[in-house]
């Protein structure tokens, strides 16, 4: 069954060319409550100061923000060390941020984390845009 995402505006989409061409794509919606960020390709160091920028951006305009990882494709170290610092950056306004993941290796790389930082991580978006978190 193939999952619905409730409407949301398109608002932006960038890509960046990242070294030996590997691309991250990203694309965000915005909603009423917040904005989902879907992010495609690859997340390494060559586009993770991008991708900071962008989450710290939703963060701080946004009380919700929801980072979509199911289109990547490599989720390198300082990829997840930009969603860790957006997360930490909307506690701090008293704000939220949702991660949802369904590959192996992805999930693998966000078990990593912590449980004390408290990364909400989902597998689904459904679940990320209804589970209630504290």
């Amino acid at each position: 069954m193939a999952e619905q995402t409730p409407e949301w505006g398109a608002t932006l989409e960038r890509t960046t060319d990242g070294a030996g061409g590997r691309l991250m794509t990203t694309r965000a919606f915005e909603g009423e409550r917040g904005v989902i960020v879907r992010v495609a390709g690859e997340i390494s160091g060559q586009s993770r100061d991008e991708l900071a920028g962008l989450l710290v951006a939703a963060v701080e305009r946004w009380p919700l923000l929801v980072v979509d990882l199911t289109g990547v494709n490599y989720l390198g170290v300082a990829g997840l060390g930009a969603i860790v610092f957006a997360d930490r950056h909307a506690r701090e306004r008293g704000h939220g941020v949702r991660v949802v993941a369904s590959s192996a290796a992805t999930m693998a790389l966000l078990s990593r984390v912590p449980r004390s930082l408290g990364l909400a991580v989902f597998r689904s978006m459904i679940d990320a845009l209804t589970v209630s978190v504290r």
